[in-house]
């Protein structure tokens, strides 16, 4: 594993390549809806392992491509539920999954609890091949890092990521500058 000049070993173990992405979400799509739900709301969604099983048919707001997550963290301003624009192909792909009509708007999609969300992700990644040492919780800096890199907005990436702080989403912007510095300079072993 390579690092850039300012890159520290916590942000890049802590967060996860485009190609693991993909390799989770085929493993989970294998195991069941429910795993691929959790993968799919952690890489597109940037929820905590707790605000996953608490999401509904109802947060879904597909139309206007938007979310309305939950929010576990109870420090200064943040609300008990805030929105998250997502991307027009993850609302197709939950208008085909939620339109069977197996849940009822307010019934929990994956009614768990946090320590299914740890246990289940050790499976997925297991099956995926991904040995390295990361949790459920990666997924939400996946999230994050391609929130920034596609905006270069901190501001709207704290909001996505319903962070109360603007330096708690400072990482990202770090590691996508050394990533993009890295590729400019034709070192590809970052991830």
């Amino acid at each position: 594993m390579g690092y850039t000049a300012g890159q520290t070993k916590l942000e890049v173990d802590k967060t996860i390549s485009k190609e693991e992405f993909q390799k989770l979400l085929k493993s989970a799509k294998v195991l069941g809806l429910d795993s691929y739900f959790l993968v799919l709301f952690g890489g597109n969604l940037g929820v905590r392992g707790g605000e996953t099983v608490l999401l509904t048919p109802s947060d879904f707001r597909l139309e206007e491509c938007i979310v309305t997550v939950p929010t576990l963290k109870k420090r200064g301003h943040v609300p008990p539920r805030m929105s998250v624009h997502v991307s027009r192909a993850f609302c197709g792909r939950m208008c085909e999954l939620l339109s069977d009509g197996v849940w009822s708007p307010e019934e929990r999609i994956l009614a768990r609890s946090t320590r299914w969300v740890r246990w289940k992700f050790q499976e997925i990644k297991a099956r995926a091949d991904v040995r390295r040492p990361i949790s459920y919780h990666a997924l939400r800096h996946y999230f994050g890092t391609k929130c920034y890199q596609a905006t270069k907005d901190l501001v709207f990436t704290q909001m996505q990521m319903r962070h109360a702080s603007l330096a708690t989403v400072q990482k990202y912007q770090h590691l996508v500058e050394a990533r993009e510095k890295a590729e400019s300079l034709g070192l590809d072993d970052l991830e």
